[in-house]
């Protein structure tokens, strides 16, 4: 039996209504409201069917019905809504709400979009619909799984300001095939898009409702199709990029004091990466013993010069390791060496067909010195004589020097600040040309503009860069100091939109663990992984202790420039640049010299950092 209330026979749409008292009836819709989101505006020119329809077309068909009219007129069984309510109810009431899911990624995307109960009703719907045993059975035929889950949450949690979340779970599950049917039709479309990844949830929250707008004919037919494509891409571009990047980086209350975390330049701590080529093939069959004699000669020539450094042996231990695998168990695959306080380690790498050696060290704090024995010794002193001078007598090639930087102490809890050095690292590309790594950028350190979707990238940061000076200009307030997990979302804003981070192989690789602190590097434990820290790929390997110095203290130099910059909130630019086009060396030398200069440091004692 059916009961409609005065405002349902206002609708021409019948609705389904379990047989049930007036009072549970009352209990399956919520008060309406308007998610400040997702309210249409003129400026998405295109996207309304009505203006889509009156575009001539030789094969016209009425468009996709909107999600509000899908929503009215589809059926769900009575029984069903009594069972998701159980579960909603539930699960209400699990207080690691955050991680039940099963899948930290979506999990992490659903949390940065939505808030509170919204946030936990979202994460419902993603645990419960990806159990179901309907998912269960698209996941043998259907590859864009995770793709399914975000659109149909964001369709659920639109469906969710009219209904209460068991009955619109129970109209999204009950549609079936029809529903996924139109799903995919609008996942098909997305990936059209200039994204290297799938949209992120608050683009595609949206989106969503454009796409349900959009007519089938237009996405039968080539050259409209396109054109749809290219207005959406406008459209991310001019309005999603914009009110995104403002609720990642700025207040909502205008009327916020903008507070920015100090900044505490001695506290900034640095690891290296030292990377030399060798002559071993990796997949010769004399591999391994090979590099167990060149670790033998690395130790034998360490142990010679800690005699001549008179360094007691009760200050030194050197320790020689067997390999990790079954078939390298019998060789040695890592020499481990202590000297005093300082840590290093010497192990193999690989690039390409060759290994390489590798050395870390204990991470240290600018002016930073290591007791061994009754004598100090500086760093850069360190550096040389256990480490660059070794490499240069076993006649070993440079190949790469990779820098870290602690982010809980650099960036912190300023997301403003992040964005600000991500940006500036893409806009300086050409910086890798000055340390002679460009020939290996495409697959050591890619930049965005690199690569065959280099130009739509490109545009996109060019986007976002407009979006937050429009911003500034505004008057708007920033996030300048809060919650260190707050830069989560700006990584996952820039990977979905760019995809060049946190992924590996990028100029200022971040692989964010929000819950980690750099407690293993204030204990002096060697960390060079960039779970917690910022690792800057585009540098060269140090020749010697003073330059892999000079390079912490451009950083430090850097950072405190940006952050200044926050302050006096001036605009960011980005220029691609592609570090693989041809330079005049002279032009170079100019632009080198102009940003030290720039960073308040001296040209001529940062003249020995380049290789050009």
């Amino acid at each position: 039996m059916n009961s409609t209330s005065d405002n349902q026979k206002a609708s021409s749409v019948p609705v389904y209504r379990p047989e049930c008292s007036a009072a549970q009836n009352q209990d399956i819709r919520v008060p309406p409201a308007k998610h400040p989101r997702l309210e249409k505006t003129d400026k998405w020119i295109g996207l309304d069917a009505r203006k889509i329809e009156s575009h001539p077309s030789k094969n016209r068909a009425k468009p996709l019905q909107s999600f509000a009219f899908w929503l009215e007129s589809a059926e769900y069984s009575p029984a069903n809504v009594t069972k998701y309510n159980d579960e909603f109810s539930r699960y209400k009431h699990v207080e690691s709400i955050g991680s039940f899911t099963g899948c930290y990624t979506l999990n992490n995307e659903v949390l940065s979009f939505y808030e509170g109960d919204d946030g936990r009703n979202a994460l419902i719907f993603v645990k419960l619909f990806s159990e179901s045993p309907y998912f269960k059975k698209l996941k043998k035929t259907i590859r864009q799984l995770d793709e399914i889950i975000l659109f149909a949450t964001a369709d659920f949690m639109k469906g969710c300001q009219s209904f209460q979340p068991a009955v619109v779970f129970a109209k999204i599950m009950g549609a079936g095939d029809h529903y996924l049917e139109i799903a995919l039709e609008h996942i098909g479309l997305s990936q059209e898009f200039d994204f290297k990844r799938k949209l992120p949830l608050p683009l595609l929250v949206e989106l969503s409702e454009h796409l349900w707008d959009c007519s089938r004919a237009i996405m039968a037919d080539p050259q409209q199709r396109a054109a749809l494509i290219e207005t959406l891409n406008t459209a991310v571009m001019t309005e999603c990029i914009p009110a995104n990047l403002e609720s990642l980086l700025f207040m909502n209350d205008a009327s916020a004091c903008e507070v920015h975390q100090k900044l505490q330049p001695c506290r900034f701590m640095y690891g290296e990466e030292l990377e030399y080529c060798t002559d071993i093939l990796l997949m010769s069959e004399t591999a391994l013993s090979d590099f167990d004699a060149l670790l033998t000669i690395w130790k034998q020539k360490l142990e010679r010069k800690l005699c001549e450094n008179k360094v007691p042996p009760s200050e030194c231990q050197l320790e020689l390791l067997r390999g990790r695998y079954a078939e390298a168990r019998v060789f040695n695959e890592k020499l481990n060496i202590h000297i005093g306080q300082w840590h290093s380690c010497v192990f193999p790498d690989m690039w390409e067909d060759k290994r390489l050696l590798e050395v870390n060290v204990s991470p240290y704090t600018l002016g930073q010195v290591f007791s061994v024995g009754d004598k100090e010794y500086p760093v850069n002193t360190l550096f040389t004589q256990f480490v660059t001078d070794i490499a240069w007598e076993m006649n070993l090639t440079i190949s790469s020097g990779h820098k870290h930087i602690d982010l809980h102490q650099s960036i912190g809890a300023n997301p403003e600040l992040f964005f600000r050095m991500l940006v500036d690292v893409e806009d300086k590309a050409w910086l890798c040309t000055c340390f002679k790594t460009e020939a290996d950028s495409e697959k050591l350190h890619r930049y965005v503009v690199q690569g065959k979707q280099g130009e739509s990238k490109s545009r996109i940061v060019k986007s976002m860069v407009t979006a937050f000076n429009k911003a500034l200009e505004k008057g708007k307030t920033g996030k300048g100091g809060g919650f260190y997990q707050a830069n989560h979302g700006i990584i996952e804003f820039w990977s979905n939109l760019v995809g060049n981070t946190p992924e590996r192989n990028v100029p200022m690789n971040i692989q964010m663990d929000k819950y980690e602190d750099n407690q293993e590097a204030r204990l002096g434990h060697i960390v060079t992984h960039p779970k917690n820290t910022a690792e800057f790929r585009f540098f060269n390997c140090p020749r010697n202790g003073d330059e892999g110095i000079l390079i912490s203290r451009l950083l430090e130099a850097w950072h405190i420039k940006i952050a200044e910059d926050q302050t006096a909130r001036m605009p960011i630019t980005y220029t691609p640049c592609d570090p693989l086009a041809k330079v005049d060396t002279v032009e170079l030398y100019h632009k080198y010299a102009s940003f030290i200069e720039s960073l308040g440091l001296n040209p001529a004692e940062y003249e020995e950092l380049l290789w050009i």
